[in-house]
């Protein structure tokens, strides 16, 4: 596969996954912004609000998603799936999305069921 078809399919790839957060905010009026984030912090998609640095909100979305993996490994808690930093104004949530959470189409199985609460959602 050549560079320019591995950049194109990325760019889809990218384009599908922001249609999917576009979706996730859409369902709920508590949820503000969104962003599909690798473990390394590379942001392959975000719907986020202006101003702010999809690069460094997912560098920093990593770093501490990274920090409670190690954690809850450290003191036996089994795998982290979910973290939650409440402000005095809103509350962040960061979701953990792997293989076994995702569909066939690869959309994330995370709605407003289970995520309402969270102005501001990081999916890793």
């Amino acid at each position: 596969m050549t560079k320019e078809l591995q950049n194109r399919l990325e760019m889809a790839r990218a384009s599908v996954m922001r249609s999917v957060l576009r979706e996730l905010n859409a369902s709920s009026v508590d949820i503000e912004a969104s962003a599909c984030i690798s473990s390394d912090g590379y942001n392959h998609a975000a719907v986020l609000g202006q101003g702010v640095d999809s690069d460094r909100f997912g560098a920093m979305c990593a770093s501490l998603l990274g920090l409670a993996h190690r954690t809850a490994q450290e003191i036996q808690r089994g795998a982290m799936s979910q973290v939650q930093q409440e402000s005095r104004h809103d509350l962040l949530g960061f979701q953990k999305i792997s293989a076994e959470t995702t569909q066939g189409s690869g959309n994330p199985q995370v709605g407003p069921n289970k995520l309402t609460a969270h102005k501001y959602l990081c999916l890793t």
